[in-house]
């Protein structure tokens, strides 16, 4: 699509705040003493949704409030990754000419949704002094030069298959867990592979080139990550352990990092190394990432107010659903044209020719 032809970004702004007043209108009755839902997070620039928890006996009625226009699970996600710059060929495309400055990363943001980052270790420029330095307090070594933002949307108890602790308590400080959780160094290992400098023998940072023969693997203690100049935003969904629900939330911040509703800040790049056994054309996740990755592409295209909606089954030991309302004005980095009016009569949602998955570097 021609950038004339995209949608401005005062367009966006004000798609993105009409979303949000829908979405306020409707969680009072969401929440209400009758339908006892507890809002977990609302998402409008790549997937316009109301994640929440809601007892399955209550579905039926959400479903029947007016505007609302589906209900949708919502699967929690894992971690998993696999990569080696030799054997993957990275020193090939360090040495290629690119129009954007650079093979090595330069120029480029990377948004890694994981479980947050170590930004204090040698790979990533910090000086290994975790003095401190917590979940919640970055003690002066963020942001920085390399890692110049993030999030932590999870918390360190976060985990969306435990239903005592399956609502995120968010903060600033997108620090990774606790090592002896089953998450937690995962995103860390997931940005060095991505963007990390490299750590010499001695555990200094490499400040080395990067082409056909540098750095020499061997004698390093780690390897460089494909695009080591680039700059990394690392977005925690994951707490210590478990999985999570918060890949879309995540999402939505790399589109629009200060939430102003002008997408011009959003990253280049979105690296997520998650899944789960199942996959579903609806899950939200897997829409907002398509989204995500077409929105430079696309136009605005009309706009209705409804709503839809998306729901997360309960689990085997839960009472209550994980569910995600979401209204049918549609997103504004989505192109399809799928809204239905706020009348009694259905627009059938225009089917995509083709949807992009959720870039994974599992293998």
């Amino acid at each position: 699509m021609p950038a004339a032809a995209r949608p401005a970004a005062s367009q966006v702004a004000s798609v993105v705040k009409q979303i949000d007043q829908a979405q306020r209108a409707l969680v009072p009755s969401l929440t209400s003493a009758a339908i006892g839902g507890k809002v977990l997070y609302r998402v409008q620039r790549v997937y316009n949704g109301i994640a929440m928890k809601v007892s399955p006996d209550k579905i039926a009625a959400i479903e029947k409030m007016a505007g609302v226009k589906a209900v949708h699970p919502m699967h929690p996600k894992s971690a998993t990754a696999f990569t080696d710059i030799d054997f993957l060929g990275a020193r090939t495309a360090w040495a290629a000419a690119v129009p954007f400055g650079g093979a090595h990363g330069e120029n480029v943001k990377v948004a890694v949704i994981d479980s947050g980052l170590d930004y204090v270790h040698t790979n990533f420029g910090g000086n290994a002094d975790y003095t401190g330095v917590t979940d919640t307090n970055p003690n002066g070594k963020f942001p920085s030069f390399k890692v110049p933002g993030g999030y932590d949307f999870a918390g360190d108890a976060y985990n969306a298959n435990d239903p005592l602790h399956d609502v995120p308590v968010p903060d600033s400080n997108p620090w990774d867990g606790d090592p002896s959780g089953s998450s937690a160094g995962h995103g860390t290992a997931c940005a060095s592979l991505v963007g990390g400098y490299g750590v010499n023998g001695a555990g200094t940072t490499y400040i080395g080139s990067y082409d056909a023969v540098n750095p020499a693997i061997g004698p390093m203690k780690i390897s460089p990550g494909f695009a080591p100049n680039c700059k990394l935003y690392p977005l925690r969904v994951f707490g210590n352990s478990g999985a999570t629900n918060l890949t879309t939330q995540a999402i939505e911040w790399a589109m629009d990092p200060n939430g102003d509703g002008n997408f011009s800040d959003h990253v280049d790049v979105i690296s997520m190394s998650l899944g789960s056994n199942e996959g579903y054309a609806d899950d939200d996740s897997a829409v907002a990432s398509s989204n995500a990755a077409s929105s430079s592409h696309r136009s605005m295209t009309r706009h209705t107010a409804a709503f839809t909606l998306s729901i997360t089954p309960a689990t085997h030991h839960s009472r209550l659903s994980r569910i995600h309302v979401s209204s049918t004005w549609e997103s504004p980095a989505s192109c399809r044209a799928s809204m239905r009016p706020s009348t009694s009569s259905r627009v059938t949602p225009r089917a995509r020719s083709s949807r992009v998955s959720p870039m994974s570097s599992s293998r």
